[in-house]
């Protein structure tokens, strides 16, 4: 009798222990729940706008291996400082990077990928070392909010609220102070979150705290202790296969993308470049001249005064004569 008493009162026990993981498990949302009554933005990854909580929901697919998406991703200030000095300036923003989300345990990691090492043209097992020889750059963490048939949802908002263009660093390099980042004061904006089918854009405002602003900032901000910027992030569809790399040459002048390649025999320089171009394809391959498939279009900014932005657009077009020289029609605006 005693023993079985014993063995009761563990079997009450297990089933204490039990009940709140089976319930916690019961309770867990799921994803048509999470995304209820949010606003739907449909691109190269959805995005579900909380406007009530000011969240910036994204939803991401399994691509295999953990992943859950590459993409070109940069950084930019749509709101600058004010003191060029300082460098803080409108449009001053971060290096493309390859970003990629991947599924680690029940979280989401976004890391860059270490673009600076390559075995170009090596076996796999070659690739494989040249990869796991140099590190990865882990930027940023999240919880899994729902998943269903292979479709993972993240809160995006933490990642939208870092500092991916380094104000505080530019700040304390100038000698205006060590600034962090006050995250009650900083937050994505719903109604600038826009999805395409090739590219998601969306603003953030950060906010940035210090109690020892430098001469700078005390001149152009209205509270100097509060330095509020807004970030626009960029997340790109990686391009479609067929574009043709051109190594660089010094003596063209072209920008240029460095990296090692590993791979790379004795006899030959570890370092190589890459010209960073446009994809400029005519329509018809084989002909000497003729129209494009897509031309180059460059933007003015409206906020331009009307003279300056005249003669922006006026030598700008002095490019269409080049191009058309070149055998590419109507190719550039």
């Amino acid at each position: 009798m005693k023993n079985s008493t014993m063995l009761s009162g563990l079997a009450c026990l297990a089933l204490t222990f039990a009940l709140p993981a089976a319930h916690a498990q019961d309770d867990a949302p799921d994803f048509a729940t999470s995304i209820e009554g949010l606003d739907h933005r449909d691109g190269v990854f959805d995005l579900y706008v909380d406007q009530g909580d000011g969240r910036t929901l994204a939803e991401l697919t399994t691509q295999g291996d953990g992943t859950l998406g590459r993409l070109v991703y940069n950084a930019r200030l749509t709101t600058g400082l004010g003191s060029n000095p300082v460098g803080l300036d409108r449009g001053y923003g971060s290096s493309s990077e390859i970003l990629r989300f991947t599924r680690v345990n029940d979280k989401v990691f976004a890391e860059f990928e270490n673009m600076g090492y390559r075995a170009l043209g090596a076996g796999p097992e070659e690739a494989l070392a040249t990869t796991q020889s140099f590190a990865r750059s882990i930027i940023w963490s999240t919880e899994i909010i729902a998943e269903e048939d292979g479709r993972v949802l993240i809160d995006l908002s933490d990642f939208l609220t870092r500092d991916p263009v380094d104000t505080t660093g530019s700040l304390s390099g100038s000698g205006q102070g060590s600034f962090s980042i006050d995250s009650d004061r900083s937050a994505p904006l719903t109604n600038a979150a826009f999805a395409f089918p090739i590219n998601v854009e969306i603003d953030a405002l950060l906010t940035l705290n210090s109690s020892d602003p430098g001469p700078e900032v005390q001149a152009v901000t209205p509270a100097p202790n509060s330095v509020t910027l807004t970030v626009h992030h960029s997340f790109i569809a990686l391009p479609e296969d067929g574009y043709q790399i051109r190594e660089a040459d010094d003596r063209s002048g072209a920008i240029t993308m460095g990296f090692y390649d590993m791979a790379t025999p004795l006899t030959d320089p570890v370092r190589r470049s890459y010209a960073v171009r446009h994809r400029l394809e005519r329509v018809d391959p084989s002909a000497a001249s003729g129209p494009v498939v897509e031309p180059i279009i460059y933007y003015v900014d409206r906020g331009a005064p009307e003279l300056i932005r005249e003669a922006l657009i006026e030598g700008g077009n002095w490019w269409a004569e080049a191009f058309t020289n070149a055998g590419f029609e109507d190719a550039y605006r």
